[in-house]
């Protein structure tokens, strides 16, 4: 009886054992991607000599790529591998449809996509170059710096977005506000409806993003 408990043991531990194998070799190979989550918020405001406007980004998209293999370049410092253990985080893509940008006017959204050359230009997109992680205020946020690219209405500029991120456990809260000033896009700033006067050229943008890493 004693030998039999002890085969048996045996199958058992051998069993564990290739199940543990088989289930890393599955996460290895695995593809490593960050996922929005759709709790996500932006909003875009505005004003004009006499009001104040918004615009609710109901369709946020985002694009990213994390390589397992050291020989990769990464993108700023390796905190991100340092974080989630996972790889480095080598392309990083936001993604806002014109037609998502939603006002609840539809004669302000109109005018809004014909400023942005909807047609055209039916995306604006941020592409991340580099990042720097700044020293933590408080447990688990840490200011930060991206570099990037933003792309608006066929015009590329290069922006730093100061923002605010707090890791958890396969998780990223970034937050954060960002000035634009439309003219610098080569953008006019447009009438507002059944109005004689146009906006003004600045726009802020409000930003809440959550991003789950995953694999695909």
């Amino acid at each position: 009886m004693k030998s039999r408990n002890f085969i048996l043991k045996i199958h058992k531990t051998s069993f564990i054992a290739f199940f543990l194998f088989f289930t890393l070799q599955i996460i290895s190979n695995a593809s490593i991607q960050l996922e929005l989550m759709p709790w996500s918020q932006m909003r875009l405001e505005g004003k004009s000599p006499y009001h104040a406007y918004f615009s609710n980004v109901t369709d946020i998209q985002l694009n990213t790529e994390v390589a397992p293999s050291k020989k990769e370049e990464a993108l700023g410092v390796d905190i991100f591998s340092q974080k989630f253990k996972v790889g480095k985080l080598i392309r990083f893509e936001l993604v806002i449809p014109i037609v998502a940008l939603n006002s609840g006017n539809a004669e302000l959204d109109e005018t809004m996509r014909l400023a942005l050359r909807e047609k055209e230009y039916p995306e604006i997109r941020f592409s991340l170059k580099d990042y720097e992680i700044l020293e933590s205020v408080q447990s688990r946020v840490y200011p930060a710096r991206l570099h990037g690219v933003l792309f608006v209405a066929g015009k590329e500029k290069s922006m730093t977005l100061k923002v605010f991120l707090i890791f958890q456990p396969n998780s990223i809260h970034i937050y954060g506000d960002q000035e634009l000033f439309m003219t610098d896009f080569g953008i006019s700033p447009p009438p507002v409806p059944f109005q004689k006067h146009t906006t003004n050229e600045k726009v802020v943008i409000h930003y809440q993003l959550f991003l789950k890493l995953v694999n695909k």
